[in-house]
């Protein structure tokens, strides 16, 4: 008689291929997760800072800039700071942000985390009410629009 204790090498070596193989595919759909919930804040804090430049813009639309209204140490000016964080740049200079102002229109592009097919997707605003993703970085060009 040939009493069995314990387990194979073949068997632990089995159940850990198992784990690896499932915890490869859990930790692939946590970083897309984490990529979506970073891009659905920049989303969310531009859309935010769309319609307070809207209100500022519609407080005195022949004086106002949106250089004025972005500023630093301004409500807006925070707001870019954490889309930047989100992100994943530090700085507007070279960074993950561009925006145009002028006393007519304003617009801001900001980089996405997510990509599609290796390609970047960058989200845009602008006083039009255009929101949305466009096809490149220095999309506002020099009508500041985003369409």
């Amino acid at each position: 008689m040939h009493n069995k204790k314990g387990f194979t090498v073949i068997e632990i070596i089995i159940v850990i291929a198992i784990i690896a193989i499932l915890s490869a595919i859990i930790l692939s759909n946590v970083a897309s997760y984490v990529k979506k919930s970073r891009d659905a804040a920049i989303k969310s804090t531009m859309n935010q800072i769309r319609a307070e430049a809207n209100k500022f813009y519609l407080a005195d639309p022949n004086s106002q800039t949106f250089f004025a209204f972005c500023e630093q140490g301004s409500s807006c000016y925070n707001m870019t700071q954490e889309i930047l964080e989100n992100n994943g740049q530090q700085s507007i200079p070279g960074g993950g942000l561009s925006y145009f102002g002028s006393v007519n229109h304003f617009c801001m592009v900001s980089y996405l985390n997510e990509e599609v097919d290796g390609t970047n997707l960058f989200w845009c605003v602008d006083d039009s009410g255009f929101v949305g993703i466009v096809a490149d970085f220095n999309y506002c060009g020099n009508n500041g629009t985003c369409e």
